[in-house]
């Protein structure tokens, strides 16, 4: 497998300058069993320019400020244990309970509630497709939920099924419009969207405990319940396994998120350790243990430039990418904090945890 690198970033009047994401990439016809053909790789919903010299760039706020403290700006409660997610466009922000199988979506303009809904089992994982149409829900019992969102508001919500799947973990597509839903039972399934036509399913020799899609390249990675990861190049099926060292045997990986430049995988595990995998070397950049308490999810800002991991210890950490870097704790929640993320406007950092809590973050 080859992951491509790009050319140095540049940050102009608080913006990171990143190339565009390659739009003619196809992923290949050996991966279809049934009637798709191919999947076009198209761009992220974020802001696009041409620079002087006639390239396509496109811009991302920085979310890190040196001189600031993320502080808790909204407040939600009753959400026992939720996944959190923001549409790929930011404009709206979902909760959904395993606990109470409870889920809840707001616009983040106001912040007004806009949907409430309550799905006949928990749901186990939640995800969004970059470009803003939609927020999927991946229940522990073998049903997508799928939520068509727009500018109006919440279009109408359908589900299916992935048959003998079990519970489920999805992950949507980086850059274009299909789903990958994995679960303990060795099973990975590939399904288009808005289609909901079953692209690929496939029996694997090991349990899934995570998946995700790179957002800048057709990669699916997939965790293990033993301390490595598997990464698939999608474009021909071609992949390998991928061992995280200096990580208790016994240990599981909680989370698998590619940096938005799909240079970077972050692992989180349940002793507590977070490692960062180089996927231009195929080397871990660094791997650590945090605390005493299992590390239970993790995420990037949009610019990459750092990533968030929510912990059993209550806390949130931020650290730096390219160094590992401590760069604050936040201790809001009072019970383990279960699932992060970012907004890709960058200017919010969620967060959920079992003290029943969701938590809106800013500057």
């Amino acid at each position: 497998i080859k992951v491509e690198s790009f050319e140095s970033e540049v940050v102009e009047d608080g913006f990171l300058i990143l190339p565009p994401y390659n739009q003619n990439q196809t992923i290949s016809q050996m991966l279809m069993e049934k009637a798709v053909d191919s999947l076009k790789i198209t761009p992220l919903a974020e802001e696009y320019f041409k620079d002087p010299a006639g390239n396509e760039k496109r811009k991302v706020k920085l979310f890190y400020k040196k001189s600031g403290h993320l502080k808790p700006v909204k407040l939600f409660g009753d959400m026992d244990d939720c996944r959190v997610a923001f549409s790929g466009d930011g404009r709206y922000f979902v909760a959904a309970s395993f606990g109470s199988s409870l889920v809840k979506i707001w616009k983040t303009s106001d912040w007004s509630l806009v949907k409430e809904l309550k799905p006949q089992y928990p749901v186990n994982s939640v995800t969004a497709l970059p470009d803003g149409t939609a927020f999927f829900l991946g229940d522990s019992n073998e049903h997508v939920v799928a939520i068509p969102l727009s500018a109006d508001g919440i279009g109408t919500i359908s589900m299916f099924t992935v048959d003998k799947i079990g519970t489920l973990h999805l992950a949507s597509a980086g850059n274009s419009k299909f789903l990958a839903a994995g679960s303990s039972r060795k099973i990975l399934t590939l399904w288009s969207y808005p289609g909901k036509q079953n692209i690929l399913t496939a029996n694997l020799p090991f349990d899934i405990n995570a998946i995700a899609l790179s957002p800048a390249a057709p990669y699916l990675a997939a965790a293990t319940s033993k301390n490595t990861f598997m990464l698939w190049d999608l474009r021909n099926g071609m992949g390998g396994y991928f061992s995280i060292l200096k990580v208790d045997t016994a240990s599981l990986i909680t989370a698998v998120v590619f940096s938005p430049d799909g240079k970077t995988l972050l692992t989180c595990h349940s002793d507590s350790s977070i490692a960062v995998t180089d996927l231009i070397l195929f080397k871990e950049k660094y791997n650590f243990y945090v605390n005493n308490e299992a590390t239970m999810d993790g995420a990037f800002s949009n610019d990459g430039k750092v990533f968030a991991t929510a912990h059993a210890d209550n806390n949130i950490y931020l650290w730096e990418t390219e160094t590992g870097k401590k760069l604050d704790i936040l201790k809001s929640h009072t019970g383990p904090v279960r699932s992060v993320a970012f907004s890709p406007a960058g200017n919010y950092l969620a967060s959920a945890g079992e003290d029943k809590q969701v938590i809106v973050w800013s500057y």
